[in-house]
């Protein structure tokens, strides 16, 4: 598996400004990740696996309901 930071991710897409980001799982699940969660460095990660759609990872969190597997979608707010 193969993993990049949210906040790297938003750079390389020009995207600097938001406050949250929703993260949509293929089945609809869907949490929001802070704009200070994302910039923590080392905290909020996507990971993708060969022929799987990538995961939301966040570490440090004791909220397991924040993983979410099947992404399909990001919406920067």
């Amino acid at each position: 598996a193969q993993g990049i930071s949210l906040s790297a991710l938003l750079d390389k897409a020009g995207i600097t400004e938001y406050t949250t980001v929703s993260v949509v799982a293929d089945d609809s699940y869907a949490i929001d990740v802070a704009a200070e969660e994302v910039a923590g460095s080392g905290k909020v990660f996507l990971v993708i696996a060969e022929n799987e759609l990538p995961e939301l990872v966040v570490f440090g969190d004791s909220n397991s309901k924040r993983n979410v597997s099947g992404v399909v979608r990001l919406v920067i707010v």
